[in-house]
């Protein structure tokens, strides 16, 4: 749903809770889909899923993560709310499909408070010498116009890590890989010299 649509629901369950039971279910989806898209862990927790072992035990999880069993036993419920995981006796099945999330539709409190905790987790990173992580960045002079062919690329070069990594039958961590393109001046696209 678009975020108007969105908005609407959450409006018409304000005012007729007991008239439209229906709509409590639409506003409770939109904020685990929120939550999910605001935390790390949500699709953390659905590729640990993926490793050989694997185990389907929330304190397992927490400690793995490094987060309290209670953000995992909330993350659970939600993951099973929304659909995109199964729990079946001790077999947790990620059934989201490789979703991808995209964060365009939400607010900026939601954005902000995911890459902030995901800036914690590349700067604590950092300092992990015995296992392999690449941080790397670069500042460049662009050509606004080249901006979706560019995007394309990037969504490119994503997909094929992710099949790329697929390919493997077994597997034994779960990273996260981070790519942004981001303006760092306030100049508009297409303003005339001398404007901006």
């Amino acid at each position: 749903m678009d975020p108007d649509e969105v908005e609407s629901y959450v409006d018409l369950n304000r005012r007729w809770p007991a008239t439209h039971p229906g709509l409590s279910e639409a506003t409770q989806l939109t904020e685990d889909a929120a939550e999910m898209i605001a935390e790390w862990y949500y699709y953390a927790i659905l590729e640990l899923t993926r490793l050989d072992n694997f185990r389907a035990d929330s304190s397992w999880v927490a400690r793995v993560l490094g987060i309290s069993t209670d953000e995992v036993n909330i993350a659970l419920v939600r993951l099973c709310h929304l659909g995109l995981l199964v729990m079946e006796g001790d077999r947790w099945i990620d059934s989201s499909e490789g979703l991808i999330g995209s964060i365009g539709d939400f607010t900026q409190e939601t954005i902000h408070r995911l890459w902030s905790r995901v800036r914690e987790l590349a700067l604590s990173s950092v300092h992990d010498h015995a296992r392999i992580n690449e941080h790397s960045s670069t500042t460049l002079a662009v050509n606004s116009n080249r901006l979706p062919e560019i995007s394309e690329k990037i969504a490119r070069f994503r997909g094929e890590v992710l099949e790329l990594l697929q390919q493997d039958d077994e597997h034994d961590d779960v990273y996260r890989l981070e790519i942004s393109l981001f303006p760092l001046t306030r100049i508009q696209p297409n303003m005339e010299n001398g404007d901006g």
